[in-house]
């Protein structure tokens, strides 16, 4: 099974998830893991993980999935929009870090 982590925003948002993202792979064991997005694939070099070019998952819409199965792949999407109204309720603050951490609990 894979992990194939996505988001469709800017270097700015890829940088915000990067230690949610060591986070989940350094508590789990997949296969392998992914991370599709469409900014310069050495974002995330100092971390191995599998570039894939913004190819499979995308999705402009603002509302996309937080997470999915696609055969032998488990998406996530870690854009810090999306769905945050749900946590921010959830968690009574605005959007921030803290609301954030809601978001990642329930991944």
């Amino acid at each position: 099974m894979n992990l194939i982590f996505y988001n469709n925003f800017h270097n700015g948002d890829i940088h915000y998830t990067r230690n949610f993202i060591k986070d989940i792979i350094s508590k789990t064991n997949y296969d392998s893991y992914s991370f599709n997005h469409h900014n310069h694939h050495n974002i995330l070099k100092d971390f191995n993980i599998r570039h894939l070019n913004h190819k499979l998952y995308y999705n402009n819409s603002y509302n996309a999935l937080l997470s999915f199965s696609d055969n032998d792949n488990i998406v996530v999407n870690t854009w810090i929009g999306q769905d945050n109204a749900k946590y921010i309720r959830k968690s009574n603050k605005s959007c921030s870090l803290y609301s954030n951490y809601e978001l990642y609990k329930d991944i």
